[in-house]
């Protein structure tokens, strides 16, 4: 095998991502005598029936769809840690981006390396950039609004594109304190929702891949919309209805649902929604192509997401310092509910793994940190594993079928883990 043709096959892979590539790939590098273990990891992770499970490392056994190896410590030696690591966003291909303080960390899980470190903007809008294809984006707002973006795979390529006047603060100084959202719609397109000067919110669709602003829309709504994305479109709430925008800003439909909705998650084909009416609320169940309600469920749920299919949700019991989890059917059934601690002041965050479900408990009313990780077998909710955050640790990220824990901050991250059912390593 020349190396010619293995530069060939690894640049296919990398540009195609397909499992069929990887494999390729993989089974090149072996027959080459080279290690193939990233490169099966890739195919396997794509598609859990690719052949190549014997080229992983020896003594891993992978979970289906929940895949991974163990790392080492990952040193990183660009210089200290300016503050400990608050949010962390899977890049996809065993990458994850981490910010810490003023600067963002590109981190390859697989290679266990710090790839690239970007500064952030002087004032930015929201706790994490949103990944939108494989640019990195985020709203700034110091002396103006400010839209900007960088290629996500290596830190570089750097853009700025400032958000049309007629969102921007009468006062320049006063930019820092808007109120934004930024909500990613395919892969080169995204929309920010901003409140504008006077009363009223405004969505803003912007085109990274030409550095180009399409259309400036304004919401017909008063209160924070709640944006999401859902089938490629930006749909918010709109004071009693919710509105759907293709990602140019072009209306795709407005529904009303009651005397208030919500947006709580979306999915290729549908919008959770959360929705008042006759004095009770529940769960809307709606498409994403035409906003008709394909279900109710009788719940009131603070945070929702769509997983395979089933609708899952999570709704707080403070009295009782406990939390419900709950999954449905798309079709209205309840199929499992569980309790889990929920103390006043913590956050409760659910991932979706394959076919676990991590929920992740945190601090948030002091200084935030992650408190506890409780994996749930997603078609029955069954506990498979409950893992207690050490006192230091800042954040726990399931990414690339691995359970990142990172911490303590002084410069190192602490450790990534395969995510299997029987518990992370």
């Amino acid at each position: 095998m020349s190396d010619a043709t293995l530069r060939e096959l690894e640049r296919a892979a990398r540009e195609g991502g397909d499992a069929a590539a990887w494999t390729r790939l993989a089974l090149a590098r072996a027959r080459a005598g080279l290690d193939a273990g990233r490169a099966a990891l890739q195919a396997l992770l794509r598609d859990p029936a690719a052949p190549v499970r014997e080229l992983l490392v020896a003594g891993v056994t992978p979970a289906p769809r929940a895949l991974g190896r163990e790392l080492p410590a990952i040193s990183h030696t660009s210089g200290p840690l300016r503050a400990p690591i608050d949010a962390g966003l899977d890049l996809g291909g065993g990458r994850v981006a981490l910010v810490a303080g003023d600067e963002l960390l590109g981190v390859d899980l697989i290679d266990a390396a710090v790839v690239w470190r970007q500064r952030r903007p002087e004032v930015a809008m929201q706790t994490a950039p949103v990944r939108v294809g494989g640019q990195l984006a985020e709203l700034s707002g110091a002396g103006a609004l400010l839209l900007g973006w960088f290629d996500g795979r290596t830190g570089g390529d750097a853009h700025t594109l400032p958000l049309p006047d007629e969102v921007q603060p009468a006062q320049p100084e006063e930019a820092e304190y808007a109120r934004t959202g930024l909500v990613a719609l395919d892969a080169t397109r995204c929309a920010s929702v901003v409140e504008g000067p006077g009363d009223g919110w405004w969505a803003c669709f912007h085109d990274l891949e030409r550095g180009a602003l399409l259309r400036t829309v304004r919401l017909a709504s008063t209160t924070p919309p709640w944006p999401i994305e859902a089938g490629g479109a930006l749909v918010t709430d709109a004071d009693g209805a919710l509105a759907a925008w293709e990602p140019d800003g072009t209306p795709r439909w407005s529904v009303r649902v009651g005397q208030e909705g919500l947006p709580l998650a979306g999915s290729r084909a549908h919008v959770v929604a959360r929705v008042h009416a006759d004095g009770a609320w529940a769960v809307a169940l709606l498409g994403a192509d035409d906003g008709r309600r394909r279900a109710t469920l009788p719940r009131d749920w603070l945070a929702a997401m769509l997983a395979g299919d089933l609708v899952v949700g999570s709704t707080a019991r403070p009295d009782e310092a406990r939390a419900l989890v709950e999954a449905w059917t798309q079709g209205g059934a309840l199929r499992w509910a569980r309790e889990l601690p929920w103390p006043r002041g913590h956050g409760l965050d659910l991932h979706a793994a394959g076919d676990v479900l991590v929920v992740v408990r945190s601090e948030r009313a002091l200084a935030p940190h992650a408190l506890e990780t409780t994996a749930l077998d997603l078609a029955s909710g069954e506990t498979l594993w409950t893992r207690a955050a050490p006192d230091d640790e800042s954040l726990v990220l399931p990414a690339a079928g691995l359970l990142l824990a990172v911490g303590p901050t002084e410069g190192w991250f602490r450790r990534a883990t395969p995510l299997r059912r029987l518990g992370p390593a």
